[in-house]
């Protein structure tokens, strides 16, 4: 929050709130350097944006690390083989080596955000609001993105910006298969919607109209799954 204050000042980003973000680098796998690598995309330090990137992939073994989300209850299905075998031998303190949280972006840090997240954060309308079940009140006015999805997409949008076409493309890439072949995503609707806004950027119009379209019936679709009803 200070500093996306700071940002929407048009002043520099102090050193000592930068090492607050230092408490939250080893909560999981990569969420909170991610949450710092959005910072640099923000300040448009790319460089340092994309150092993050890579050690970010590196650490996320896709044989391994399983994504959690705790916003509703989607039905956490087929987890991985090798997620299963450590889970079972290792203690709590070794939990955060083998999974990643959904990243979490309240209206407060909107200025820490790449522009295509943002659009979350104002996801329904004035008269939805009173027909939100009890779990979509916890999350539904922030910007949530699995940890998969955002690596790749973070990828997309800092290789553009440092005029590296091929590395760009193989991030969509990357985007586009993790969201078809991962199971276990809570927010797959907010990767098809950054899917989508990749393709548009792309000019690849149809494809982007395919994959918004995908975003909008997908909640519907998990939730019936699960045996929640949406009101609206």
């Amino acid at each position: 929050m200070l500093v996306s204050s700071n940002i929407g000042q048009n002043s520099s980003v102090p050193f000592k709130t930068m090492r607050l973000f230092d408490l939250g680098l080893n909560s999981d796998v990569t969420s909170g350097r991610l949450k710092l690598e959005s910072v640099f995309y923000s300040t448009n330090d790319m460089n340092r944006a994309e150092d993050i990137l890579r050690y970010t992939e590196e650490r996320y073994d896709t044989d391994v690390v399983e994504p959690l989300c705790a916003c509703w209850p989607h039905g956490h299905q087929y987890p991985l083989l090798e997620f299963m075998r450590k889970y079972s031998r290792q203690n709590e303190d070794c939990f955060n080596k083998i999974t990643s949280y959904c990243i979490r972006f309240a209206r407060s840090e909107m200025n820490c955000v790449p522009r295509e997240l943002q659009y979350e954060m104002w996801r329904s309308t004035r008269d939805d609001i009173p027909f939100r079940s009890m779990y979509e009140k916890k999350w539904m006015d922030f910007a949530v993105v699995d940890l998969l999805p955002y690596i790749y997409f973070l990828q997309y949008k800092t290789y553009g910006n440092l005029q590296r076409r091929q590395d760009q493309q193989l991030a969509l890439i990357g985007l586009a298969i993790t969201i078809h072949v991962s199971a276990n995503f809570g927010h797959r609707e907010t990767a098809l919607n950054l899917l989508g806004q990749c393709m548009e950027q792309e000019s690849r119009l149809v494809e982007a109209l395919h994959y918004y379209l995908m975003s909008l019936k997908q909640r519907q679709k998990t939730m019936q799954q699960n045996g929640i009803f949406l009101l609206h």
